[in-house]
């Protein structure tokens, strides 16, 4: 299942979670985009990743071992975000003054 069609189904059932919880609308959003983007470029679902590798004529090991810093980096980027709302609710911030 592509991204699209995860956060219409998706969305719906979990932000009333994240509203409990406390989480801002804004957080909650890039939040499921970041973490959606690490399911796209993982296996065994990464569609996107299987196609550079149909693209380059790779194997899929270099493929996969390529990609680590990058999931890496994700994760790492959704764990802050999830942790730290002023990373993602800053700027909005300052624009509603």
């Amino acid at each position: 299942m592509d991204a699209f069609a995860s956060i219409i189904i998706l969305v719906p059932i979990l932000h009333p979670v994240a509203q409990q919880i406390g989480m801002d609308p804004i957080q909650f959003g890039v939040f499921i985009l970041l973490s959606f983007d690490v399911g796209a470029i993982t296996p065994p679902v990464g569609l996107p990743l299987f196609v550079t590798i149909g693209i380059a004529k790779c194997p899929a090991e270099e493929a996969f071992r390529a990609s680590f810093p990058f999931v890496v980096v994700l994760v790492i980027g959704t764990l802050l975000v999830g942790f730290l709302p002023e990373l993602t609710t800053f700027i909005p911030s300052l624009m509603a003054k």
